[in-house]
């Protein structure tokens, strides 16, 4: 393995944003202040990890 691989999983879990952003946008679905709220800290963690792994 390589020292400074990026692991997959952090992009992995951003996988249930991309699905509630494209049911949002192709099927019109009500999304709520705190499923967004949840949204962006899902994507804040996984940026931190992605960053740590990255930038180490």
């Amino acid at each position: 393995m390589a020292i400074n691989s990026v692991s997959t999983d952090p992009l992995l879990a951003v996988y249930p944003v991309f699905v509630m952003i494209g049911g949002r946008i192709f099927m019109k679905e009500k999304v709520s202040k705190q499923q967004y709220l949840l949204l962006l800290g899902i994507v804040a963690g996984s940026v931190m990890v992605i960053a740590d792994t990255v930038f180490v």
